[in-house]
């Protein structure tokens, strides 16, 4: 798609818990507190239920389109652009609305 903004910086969900995972039929959403929600094409085993729960330890941007959300103990969510003509995720939030 259109990659990250250039401005990005993904800081905003160090300290974040993944309250929830809610899966539909093509999606997965992931919510974290501060009303800040992740969406992503649903992938058959995301493995994302060993962080519900924890909180966000270090979030980093690959660009042009990759964010790494690191939960310590070698849990991370990859948030990653692919090179179909279709959203590859959203970050939506009180303070931002990024599409990828």
């Amino acid at each position: 798609m259109n990659g990250l903004p250039p401005d990005f910086d993904p800081r905003f969900f160090v300290g974040r818990r993944l309250d929830s995972i809610t899966t539909a039929e093509f999606t997965t959403f992931l919510s974290f507190d501060g009303d800040i929600v992740v969406s992503k094409p649903r992938g058959f085993d995301d493995g994302y239920e060993n962080v519900i729960g924890q909180s966000v330890v270090t979030a980093k941007v690959e660009w042009p389109g990759t964010v790494i959300l690191d939960f310590g103990a070698n849990e991370v969510i990859v948030l990653a652009e692919d090179e179909s003509p279709y959203e590859s995720y959203s970050i939506v939030g009180p303070s931002v609305a990024v599409y990828v």
